[in-house]
């Protein structure tokens, strides 16, 4: 029989970056790429297949839509896997197998926001074009603010000094127009993105 616990926690399909399912008693969000697009209540009910959650709403929408862009039409416990058939209007359905997961929104990573003090202040680029100002849990740059965590990768070893700086929103991948944002050795290394090409490196360093 299956209890509450066999349920909770986050759930996805091991090494994709798609759907992601977070289920804390009868409540149940629906993420896309770290987006929530569903977020109702179910009840659980046995079936052949095994346990079926049976979601109060079932339509899949972002944000900012008007309409929805799929609809989550069976989701199914069995085994330890989540079991989930989507479908979609112009290429129907589509069946995915999510596992439980230790991973936050933010991926394999420890929040390590202690950091933060050591990176108040304005960094700036090896030519002095481009400058980056901290400000506790805020990253600026020339046009834009966010909100930032420091993070730590969990599989690294724990004496590390490595950290990564990432969007509070874990939606947004990257930071400004890098692909990555590290603190590494006393510097920030950003990384832009090229197609078909290794990534330049832009190195900032702290203005004294």
């Amino acid at each position: 029989m299956i209890i509450e616990s066999d349920l909770n926690g986050a759930w996805e399909e091991p090494g994709v970056i798609g759907t992601r399912i977070e289920i804390e008693g009868n409540s149940i969000t629906v993420l896309w790429r770290n987006a929530p697009v569903l977020v109702t209540k179910f009840k659980k009910v046995e079936s052949e297949e095994g346990i079926e959650l049976q979601l109060q709403k079932s339509g899949l929408r972002y944000e900012q839509s008007d309409s929805d862009y799929a609809t989550l039409i069976k989701l199914f416990y069995h085994d330890g896997k989540l079991e989930m058939v989507e479908d979609f209007p112009i290429t129907g359905e589509s069946v995915s197998t999510l596992r439980k997961t230790e991973n936050s929104r933010y991926g394999n990573y420890e929040i390590a926001d202690d950091v933060l003090k050591e990176l108040e202040g304005t960094w700036k680029d090896e030519d002095g074009y481009d400058e980056l100002v901290f400000s506790k849990d805020t990253l600026k740059n020339k046009n834009q603010k966010i909100k930032i965590h420091v993070v730590k990768s969990n599989s690294s070893d724990s004496q590390s000094r490595d950290f990564r700086i990432i969007d509070q929103d874990a939606s947004h991948y990257g930071i400004f127009d890098f692909v990555t944002l590290e603190y590494q050795d006393g510097v920030l290394i950003g990384r832009i993105m090229v197609c078909d090409a290794p990534s330049p490196k832009v190195i900032f360093k702290k203005c004294l």
